[in-house]
């Protein structure tokens, strides 16, 4: 590496160290390299179009406009209803109701972030008023919103897709059962919470006539998830095309069924826009900064370096698991999976390891840090909501983490937990 590369590499960690906006860090980061190096304009220009320019990415403003739609209609609360008449009448059960609603609400959504601020707005007094205390109800519900991104749909396993050439259908399909895993590791730990701590108490009886008569009331709910993945299963539609279906189900649904309403669309659209507007250009610019580390030869040294530590498989995976738990704590996902995604992707190719398998133990890993300061999306969701301080959730958020970390070390050992569904697929 010669002085202009290495100059462009620090000003980047300079940037990213001191807080300045991830985009804004690619961006200057990238254009130092190229004037240190004095190498053309152009791809200024033209990489960070081509690095956008992929249909899956259409998939994105779909997906989340298709949660927003659930929420506003009405939908949501009938999903919650369902868990609770499957699971609330055990200690902790409407804990583990919220846990549950928000997996099947990740089922449509697609986004962490729309799974806590639906959640939130919906389950937050119910919890207090069975005992929850406002930081343990916030940090619940919270990492519960973690499912956003590991069960099918998911943005994240889309941009994965598109950055590793992997299957998105496929990721999608193999997040669906490590996903229903981490919710039933925190149901776990929920119980035992509210046992200790005396809170949330069984106030109903296990009914099969209550659950047929929750299970038909959030019909509507539960379609939209068999739409989205029946039609990638079974091969009808992509994850884009099954998302524009999904967003019309849900318009119509809402329309006639719940309690959505043509004003409320524009305001709809426009949430939908402003996620696609933060996430698409941090894609295109961390591409060309992808160029410049290739360039630089940085992933070469990087899988150089892993390799020379050990040649064992599992101290491998344990080194990357940490890797990723540490850089899930101080960034986002997205510059993350753009980040070290190009890194990791070598190394775990040597290593034999299934390419979807890997997708599903990378963001399962990831996801733990909507949890941990001092990023923490869902904190800060959730914190904005309720005024409860990030140190206070995060804090009552540790056992859902040990939960979740406990799910992880099942992820990684047994493949098949996420290939299984996948193989018929093949």
């Amino acid at each position: 590496m010669d002085i202009g590369g290495l100059l462009a590499i620090i000003i980047t960690v300079i940037l990213l160290t001191t807080g300045v906006p991830i985009l804004a860090t690619f961006a200057l980061g990238s254009l130092a390299f190229i004037l240190l190096e004095k190498l053309p304009a152009l791809p200024i220009g033209q990489i960070p179009f081509s690095g956008a320019d992929k249909f899956p990415f259409l998939a994105i403003p779909l997906f989340v406009l298709t949660g927003e739609l659930i929420s506003k209609s009405g939908i949501a609360k009938q999903l919650v209803d369902l868990s609770y008449a499957i699971i609330g009448w055990l200690r902790g059960g409407l804990g583990m109701a919220t846990l549950g609603a928000c997996g099947f609400f990740a089922a449509i959504s697609g986004s962490n972030s729309a799974t806590a601020a639906a959640m939130g707005s919906i389950m937050m007094q119910p919890l207090e008023k069975v005992g929850y205390q406002k930081s343990h109800a916030g940090a619940l519900i919270a990492s519960g919103a973690c499912m956003g991104i590991i069960i099918p749909p998911s943005i994240c396993f889309i941009v994965y897709g598109a950055i590793a050439s992997v299957s998105v259908g496929a990721l999608f399909i193999g997040g669906i059962i490590p996903g229903i895993l981490m919710i039933i590791c925190m149901c776990i730990a929920n119980y035992f919470l509210c046992k200790k701590l005396k809170a949330d108490p069984p106030l109903i009886k296990f009914s099969f006539k209550n659950l047929l008569k929750a299970t038909w009331e959030a019909k509507y709910g539960l379609i939209a998830p068999l739409i989205i993945l029946g039609s990638i299963y079974t091969g009808v539609a992509t994850p884009t095309e099954s998302a524009a279906v999904a967003v019309l189900y849900c318009f119509i649904v809402g329309m006639l069924f719940g309690k959505l309403k043509l004003q409320d669309i524009p305001k709809l659209l426009l949430n939908s826009a402003i996620v696609c507007g933060i996430v698409v250009p941090i894609i295109a610019i961390a591409t060309l900064f992808g160029q410049m580390l290739s360039l630089l030869r940085i992933p070469d040294w990087f899988v150089g370096t892993v390799l020379s530590i050990s040649s064992d498989k599992f101290v491998l995976l344990l080194l990357m698991a940490i890797i990723l738990l540490i850089a899930g704590c101080v960034m986002e996902t997205t510059p993350n999976m753009l980040i070290l995604t190009p890194l990791l992707t070598p190394i775990v190719a040597k290593l034999g390891i299934d390419p979807v398998h890997w997708g599903v133990c990378f963001m399962t890993t990831l996801t733990v840090g909507f949890v941990t300061p001092p990023v923490g999306l869902n904190l800060y969701v959730i914190s904005s909501m309720t005024g409860v301080s990030i140190i206070d959730l995060s804090r009552r958020a540790v056992p859902y983490i040990v939960a979740m970390g406990v799910a992880l070390i099942f992820i990684y050992a047994f493949p098949q937990l996420t290939l299984f569904l996948v193989q018929f697929m093949r």
